[in-house]
C-alpha cells in the first residue's frame, strides 16, 4: 500500500506528512526565509536532515541552556526526546524530519 501524503499550510511555510510505520511519521517541513517554527519539546527523539536551504537550529542541552548552530544543506541532526528546539530559516529551507507518529506528543513552549 502506498503512503498517503497530507499537506498542512502553516504561517511559516508548510508540512507534508506521511506515516512511515504505525509509530513513525515522516515530514517534509518547508520554512520560508525569515520565518521560524515554535519552540517545542518532542516526547520522542526526532531526526532532522536539511535537504536544501540554510537554517539556524536552536536546541537545549542537558543543563537546560539554549544554543544555536547554523545548519547547511545536507546536515543531519538528532534532537533528543524532551529537548526544546526551534528552526529559523535564513533561506527558504526544506527539512526532512522523522520521529514519533503522535504529533500531539509535542509540547509547544513558545509560539513562533
Amino acid at each position: 500500500m502506498s503512503p498517503r501524503f497530507v499537506r498542512f499550510d502553516k504561517p511559516w511555510g508548510w508540512e507534508l506528512v506521511w506515516e512511515v510505520t504505525p509509530t513513525i511519521l515522516g515530514r517534509v517541513v518547508h520554512v520560508t526565509e525569515g520565518h521560524r517554527l515554535w519552540l517545542d519539546t518532542p516526547h520522542g527523539a526526532e531526526h532532522v536532515l536539511l535537504c536544501c536551504g540554510l537554517l539556524l537550529l536552536v536546541w537545549e542541552d542537558d543543563a537546560g541552556q539554549l544554543h544555536q548552530r547554523q545548519l547547511p544543506a545536507g546536515h543531519v541532526h538528532t534532537i533528543p526526546a524532551r529537548s526544546r528546539h526551534r528552526m529559523i530559516a535564513v533561506e527558504d529551507s526544506n527539512v526532512l524530519v522523522v520521529g514519533p507518529s503522535a504529533l500531539e506528543d509535542v509540547l509547544r513552549v513558545e509560539e513562533s
